[in-house]
């Protein structure tokens, strides 16, 4: 009998798994994924008692790359690139041993990463962690790690002439280089600072068709604050920004409060007029010191804006003509409890209208609670997928190790990448952290 009833369990098994697959799901999303480093979780230590951060991840081919800097004396800063292969060993074809480790002069740290129509690596990022607003730099990277000599000065080098923190970097077809950030004067959430877009050519100079010799600064709050976080181009070239703008509540008497803002520009840099009317919308949220971190475009044109509504992480969507898409959430925003301690650090869009968030814990990692690569998917309408992880959230840990995720990539079979760092408590000795998840096709 006991027999019996084990080959019946093995056979509705066998039967329930290619239904599952023709459902367009895999058993266990959400869960590490064994087949990459035995157990889904790598670290790396860029050189034996380094500090290493990384800030951005992403997929392209056969090749995942990790990047962000490591600190060491007596190097200072360094610009800091590692590469692994589909079973999540690191690639000998890239730079040494499969990581690149950039004396830059003056140091730099990559802040975001993109990929050319060449297969060059571009990042860009502060000199320095310490002084984000400093003057950033841009580096491109041949494909196997080395300076690009036809980029900048002829060491793949440029520094752009414009103090402005770095948010998010991409490049368009023709091989130019949009960086984008915040620029101005004073600190948050008081100072006047604008968005910001500064375009290179394929050659590494000021684009001077584009803004005032490259530079295009949008000022969304006048006298007040305003925070670019990410940058997405669509299909049309159409350059789309994210962030945060604050404007005086109670009549200036009593601080500022932070909204959701979105703009989109033409190619040229022009604010694109079909857009809300006026080229970016400002989108009031039920809480106060509301702002967005990432965004990602989704099909049809819909952009997906995500971050902090005071304790709550807000999810909005903002459909192809700059309107609120009152179909997603509640009124055209979902709502999700964490506590205060995370942020969305970064997000994708999966090609089935599902949204993939990596998030970030707030400073530095401290607790158990807080030391885990923390992933959610959502699913057309907002709400939680069911089927990834426990009710549309995971968490993965790096053992004793407390560390955080802060960027999210998605190959082409449905796997999620999570890129970040980690330490063990007590240290000051951080390793780059990767993470792949199972995900669904």
């Amino acid at each position: 009998m006991k027999v019996r009833l084990a080959l019946l369990i093995v056979a509705l098994v066998a039967l329930a798994l290619p239904a599952a697959a023709a459902a367009g799901r895999i058993p266990n999303e959400g869960q590490p994924d064994r087949t990459f480093s035995g157990d889904g979780r790598i670290l790396t230590d860029l050189d034996q008692g380094s500090k290493d951060r990384a800030s951005t991840v992403i997929s392209y081919g056969e090749r995942i790359l990790l990047a962000g800097y490591s600190i060491q004396h007596p190097f200072g800063v360094r610009l800091a690139v590692a590469a692994y292969r589909p079973d999540g060993s690191l690639d000998p074809g890239f730079g040494n041993g499969g990581i690149v480790l950039s004396d830059v002069e003056g140091g730099m740290a990559a802040e975001a990463m993109a990929i050319d129509s060449f297969g060059n690596i571009v990042l860009a990022g502060p000199a320095d962690p310490a002084h984000p607003s400093g003057a950033p730099m841009v580096a491109r990277l041949l494909p196997d790690g080395g300076p690009d000599p036809s980029f900048g000065g002829g060491d793949g080098m440029v520094e752009l002439p414009v103090k402005m923190t770095v948010s998010a970097v991409r490049t368009d077809r023709y091989g130019g280089v949009l960086v984008a950030g915040t620029h101005g004067q004073g600190g948050w959430p008081d100072g006047d600072r604008e968005f910001a877009v500064f375009h290179l050519d394929r050659a590494g100079s000021p684009d001077p068709s584009f803004g005032e010799d490259g530079l295009v600064t949008l000022d969304l709050s006048p006298n007040h604050h305003d925070e670019a976080n990410d940058l997405m181009l669509d299909g049309l070239g159409r350059i789309v920004l994210v962030g945060g703008a604050w404007f005086p509540k109670g009549g200036g008497r009593n601080g500022t409060s932070g909204r959701f803002a979105i703009a989109r520009l033409l190619p040229d840099g022009s604010l694109d007029t079909s857009f809300a009317g006026r080229g970016y919308e400002i989108l009031s949220v039920r809480q106060s010191g509301a702002y967005a971190t990432a965004g990602a475009l989704a099909a049809g044109g819909r952009a997906i804006l995500a971050g902090k509504s005071g304790p709550l992480l807000a999810f909005g969507a903002v459909g192809e003509a700059g309107s609120l898409d009152r179909s997603y959430g509640s009124g055209g925003f979902a709502f999700h409890e964490i506590g205060d301690g995370y942020v969305p650090g970064d997000i994708a869009d999966d090609s089935h209208r599902r949204i993939v968030a990596a998030l970030e814990s707030i400073g530095s990692p401290s607790t158990p609670r807080k030391g885990a690569f923390r992933c959610w998917r959502l699913r057309a309408d907002g709400s939680f997928d069911p089927r990834f992880g426990r009710e549309g959230q995971a968490a993965v840990r790096f053992g004793r190790r407390l560390g955080t995720a802060r960027s999210v990539a998605l190959q082409t079979d449905g796997r999620i990448l999570l890129g970040g760092w980690a330490k063990l408590p007590g240290t000051s000795d951080t390793d780059f952290a990767l993470v792949r998840l199972r995900g669904g096709i």
